[in-house]
């Protein structure tokens, strides 16, 4: 089986415990209505929350940069992370480059750490694929963990 992009059904949204939806005091979340599930290998992407990064540019120039907050879930074990996200339209489409930062592999995950960023840009091009920017144009997605 391989991720796919659906809605959330609403019976769902009610079992979220909410810590998976948890940021930080000062920022806010949001309840997440759509996610790239594998449900054969019961693993799970959302987006929690996103901002736009103090200073940057516009959508469609090089230098513009969302700030996203996901949850990967990987068989009910919570791993989460912040990306930086650009995109920008050049000869052949558009390019979108992911930064993925502050991952948070929980330590009895660690010794599987390239399995999961695996299992993770996985999950993260099918979602990206959903965007309406992709959805709607050619798109080189690169994916960059620091």
């Amino acid at each position: 089986m391989t991720f796919v992009n659906e809605l959330i059904p609403e019976e769902q949204k009610d079992k979220f415990d909410p810590e998976v939806l948890y940021i930080s005091p000062a920022t806010p979340t949001s309840m997440p209505y759509c996610w790239a599930i594998d449900r054969e290998r019961d693993m799970f992407l959302i987006r929690v929350g996103a901002g736009r990064i103090e200073g940057e540019g516009k959508p469609g120039e090089a230098d513009y940069h969302s700030l996203h907050f996901f949850r990967f879930s990987l068989k009910g074990q919570l791993i989460r992370f912040e990306a930086q996200v650009s995109s920008y339209e050049n000869e052949d489409g558009w390019t979108i480059d992911w930064f993925v930062t502050n991952l948070k592999i929980p330590s009895e995950l660690l010794d599987r750490e390239n399995e999961i960023i695996a299992l993770l840009k996985e999950a993260i091009v099918v979602h990206e694929n959903s965007s309406g920017t992709c959805h709607k144009n050619t798109c080189a997605i690169n994916i960059i963990i620091k």
